[in-house]
């Protein structure tokens, strides 16, 4: 193995261009939970031996959309 590669995505947390203040600070807060997922991906790595050989790589990383705006949005474009 020569890598690891890590994608990490944060919930949604409102509409991804007209999203409130408090949305905006809730979604810095989740994605302070980065430096855990790199610490526990970057356990599986280590716990094999192997953090001589592979890397961790952080392939993607982003915030999505919340499902239920995304399906309304899908269902709409499908109406019309």
């Amino acid at each position: 193995m020569s890598g690891l590669s890590l994608h990490f995505y944060c919930g949604g947390a409102g509409h991804p261009l007209t999203f409130t203040e408090e949305e905006w600070y809730r979604q810095l807060r989740q994605a302070l939970d980065m430096e855990r997922a790199i610490q526990r991906n970057w356990g599986f790595v280590t716990g094999y031996g192997m953090e001589k050989w592979a890397r961790l790589v952080i392939g993607r990383m982003g915030m999505l959309a919340s499902r239920r705006k995304r399906s309304q949005r899908a269902h709409a474009r499908v109406r019309h």
